[in-house]
């Protein structure tokens, strides 16, 4: 290795060190990081000094980035000259340079990975008496304060020794016997095998992880899933099994397979009547009942797309929607026909029940498993929604795949309590449907009422459950609460699309006896689910629910940022991969080619979610979250989410949420809200929080102080004042104080005073003939009282008001000057909207 080093003037420890960084970032996070050298720094300070005995070394920081493509050797050579670089400022250590930091940021910046290395230290010789005065070495171990890894080399008779000191504690379960492993195997190809000093991607995940990742997605063939299976399809072949049998219940009335069917066909057939065709996008903007499911059946047996729109969205939004997806067609229900505004382009059908209907004249089908099934819209980052495009194929895979592997049949019930427009409400019909079970359909109005759930699990003995966490938690929460014992049917849980909280699958489990509770996860870019993990006992060190392990014709990986596996522990980038991955991303080409790849390795298409994963040593995968839902505070990368499970992990602690929030120096601290258990012990006075000091709690109290209005500023006379002109339906400020929305626009040329007038109206007090006191449409939390409100107005940007600060007073509706505006007023003080606040006339603050 040495004589390799030299022909690419590279000294021994230079090699030993690359390679050791090379381990260090394939088992960290980030590739840019520092590590601590070891110098040995013997000034000559004195003609002497070579004759004393003592500790002359001193530390170094040297920066290691590997997020840059390069070969072993550009690697090696790279951070070479970075040393040598660094080492010209060796006269202030490492130490000096972390107190100052210290100083500068107010917390200490720990550097905990050390290297030493005695190669070239001295000649051989020399090396060779200093180890044979001392003996032969049979044990040894430095421990140094904030070292966490110290990696040690020498030369001892022409081979090379090398040992790594650690704390172990710091590290998870045989992680640092992994590292050194593949650190040994590393340095042995450096030695052996030419070929490898021109790579550009060493293969260092150890043997026996990668055999485990490649277990974990050796795709498991569903035999039910053909190239001709379509969601309508699945449903055609359960009416011809079970015509007679229910398929919803609904509370306004009951359909039968055949009913559901014949219904469905009916639509159908109208629908193309209208032009509809293969690939033809059909909306269906409905409230939730029967109709949803004849609307979207009546669509796919067409041979279209349908776009679940809900009609709860203001108008601009559903009209945007409307746009985007390139609708002609809507399906609806007749009370929203009326009451909602539809663009006149837009032709309408809506959904009627016939007791009587006959039998329809049958479909000739026109679509295939590759054409699309539905289109989702999801939030994008940009505030511009995606739609997210998925086939029959996906969505069939991954319901038949979920029956199948928790035993969905024609003897189950499923509540459907999810929306439309989210993908849970896919299996919530297309995949009973499949098992030839009933959907039971909550009242619209009862929706998120589990009050109405709980009466509809005991009415029609529903089986299964498929919903959010926080459904099921509203669920569990209300069930516990009933005085008399339940007996409920349940027996199958499906949680997904959030966290799941570590005691929730417990309280599930103390309610319903023996029901299977399974965490489900993926992506709406992958129909549904990718992975699942079933429940058992909740381990009470754990963070989280683990994440799983991949579905049917489905994969699952945790990639580094060189799109390699990443080792057991090490976070990565979670990609899905398998038969469900969506077409991509409706009209928008940039989006899909971002997050829809193909690994420049196996070329397998892959979705990248941007959560983050990592593997765990069974095999199964852990979900991190976010990297975006993480904070970092003094340096540190944390997850709020571990410290809300910590907290939950406390008896006295019924719910918790963590926030980091920063004070006027943007200094960030992590604040925890809590919600205490109802049965917590008797504590002593000092265990109270003392925030709670001169919160209102008496209704007597909480009257009289609304009385004396203290958000309202005392006024003097002789204020200097404007009084703004009011030309406004007082009934209709009244009912906007009823429905309020906000909107936001700016203009170039100056606002006029009554549009300004008009703008600040609904600060202003409103006087109910019900009520005896004054309302508002911004008040303090609690509606105790009306905000002090405040405008810095900008020079001639309001017409006949100069620039300044001013009161606005709510009780007389008028302008109360402050003080002027001077030129620095405002500047950075918004943050990432000063922008924003430079386009406008003025700017509020309460």
């Amino acid at each position: 290795m040495k004589s390799k080093a030299r022909a690419i003037n590279l000294t021994g420890s230079g090699i030993l060190l690359a390679a050791f960084s090379d381990v260090l970032a394939y088992w960290s996070k980030t590739p840019n990081f520092t590590i601590n050298l070891t110098l040995f720094n013997r000034l000559p300070l004195h003609p002497q000094v070579n004759h004393i005995v003592g500790d002359f070394t001193s530390l170094t920081l040297l920066e290691v980035d590997n997020s840059i493509v390069a070969t072993f050797v550009e690697r090696a050579q790279r951070l070479q000259a970075r040393l040598w670089e660094d080492l010209d400022h060796r006269y202030v250590s490492g130490v000096e340079v972390q107190r100052e930091l210290r100083r500068q940021r107010g917390t200490y910046q720990a550097m905990g990975v050390v290297f030493t290395s005695t190669l070239g230290f001295s000649d051989m010789a020399q090396q060779d008496w200093l180890v044979n005065q001392l003996g032969e070495m049979v044990y040894s171990i430095t421990q140094t304060p904030q070292v966490w890894l110290d990696h040690q080399v020498r030369e001892e008779e022409g081979a090379l020794l090398f040992n790594w000191d650690a704390i172990e504690e710091l590290f998870p379960a045989n992680l640092l016997d992994d590292m050194f492993s593949s650190y040994c195997n590393y340095l042995q190809q450096l030695a052996t095998d030419q070929k490898i000093w021109m790579e550009k991607y060493p293969t260092l995940l150890p043997p026996q992880q990668l055999e485990v990742i490649q277990k974990l997605n050796q795709v498991n063939q569903l035999k039910t899933v053909t190239s001709e299976q379509t969601l309508d399809g699945l449903f055609v072949q359960q009416v011809k099994q079970r015509g007679a049998s229910l398929a919803a219940i609904a509370p306004e009335l009951c359909l039968t397979y055949e009913q559901l069917y014949q219904h469905a066909v009916k639509l159908g057939h109208q629908l193309r009547s209208l032009g509809a065709t293969t690939g033809t996008h059909i909306a269906v903007v409905m409230n939730k009942g029967w109709e949803q499911i004849v609307a979207v059946l009546g669509v796919l047996m067409a041979g279209c797309t349908y776009i679940p729109i809900d009609p709860g969205l203001p108008q601009q939004r559903q009209w945007s929607l409307l746009t985007q997806a390139q609708i002609q067609l809507v399906v609806t229900q007749e009370a929203l026909y009326q009451s909602l505004s539809w663009p006149e382009e837009i032709e309408c059908v809506y959904v009627e029940y016939n007791p009587h209907i006959g039998v329809q004249r049958t479909l000739e089908r026109l679509h295939q498993s590759g054409d699309l099934a539905y289109i989702i819209y999801t939030s994008g980052s940009t505030g511009i929604p995606k739609g997210v495009m998925i086939d029959h194929q996906g969505a069939v895979n991954t319901i038949i795949d979920i029956n199948q592997r928790f035993g969905v049949t024609a003897d189950d019930r499923v509540l459907a309590v999810s929306a439309l427009n989210f993908d849970l409400s896919v299996y919530d019909i297309f995949g009973t449907l499949a098992a030839g079970g009933t959907i039971v359909i909550p009242t619209a109005a009862k929706a998120k009422d589990p009050a109405h759930w709980l009466s509809l699990i005991n009415g029609h003995h529903v089986t299964v459950w498929n919903s959010v966490p926080a459904l099921m938690q509203m669920l569990v929460e209300y069930t516990s609460a009933q005085s008399t014992p339940q007996h409920h049917p349940l027996r199958l849980a499906l949680l997904s699309g959030d966290w799941i909280p570590l005691n929730l699958p417990q309280q599930i489990k103390a309610i319903w006896t023996g029901i299977e509770v399974v965490s489900l996860g993926g992506a709406t870019e992958a129909s549904i689910w990718s992975i699942y993990y079933p429940i058992g006992e909740v381990d009470p060190n754990w963070r989280s629910i683990p994440y799983g392990k991949p579905l049917g014709n489905q994969t699952m990986h945790v990639l580094n940022q060189w799109m390699e596996p990443a080792p057991v522990w090490v976070p990565g980038q979670i990609y899905i991969g398998g038969l469900g991955l969506a077409q991509g991303y409706w009209k928008d080409d940039e989006k899909t080619a971002k997050h829809f790849i193909r690994h420049p390795l196996t070329q397998e298409r892959l979705y990248k979610t941007g959560d983050l994963g990592r593997y765990l040593p069974d095999g199964n995968i852990e979900f991190l979250g976010r990297e975006d839902f993480q904070v970092k505070i003094n340096g540190y990368r944390i997850e709020l989410g571990e410290i809300e499970a910590t907290l939950m992990r406390n008896s006295l602690v019924n719910k918790a949420v963590v926030n980091a929030i920063a004070d006027s120096r943007d200094r960030k601290k992590i604040v925890a809200y809590i919600v205490p258990s109802e049965t917590q012990p008797k504590l002593p006075e000092a265990y109270y929080p003392s925030e709670k000091e001169g919160i209102i709690t008496d209704p007597v109290e909480r009257i009289e102080f609304k009385l004396k209005q203290p958000g309202l500023r005392n006024l003097d006379s002789t204020n200097k004042g404007i009084d703004l002109p009011l030309d406004i339906d007082e009934e209709a400020l009244t009912q906007a104080y009823f429905q309020r929305q906000s909107y936001r626009h700016f203009q170039q040329q100056p606002l006029e005073l009554p549009e300004f007038s008009q703008f600040l109206s609904c600060l202003r007090q409103l006087s109910l003939a019900d009520k005896p006191l004054p309302k508002y449409l911004y008040p303090s939390a609690g509606n105790l009282y009306p905000v002090q409100s405040y405008l810095m107005i900008k020079s001639e940007r309001l017409t006949g008001v100069e620039a300044g600060i001013y009161y606005y007073c709510p009780r007389q509706h008028r302008l109360v000057f402050i003080s002027t505006l001077t030129n620095a007023e405002g500047d950075n003080i918004y943050g990432g909207n000063q922008s924003l606040v430079e386009q406008a006339a003025f700017s509020t603050s309460d």
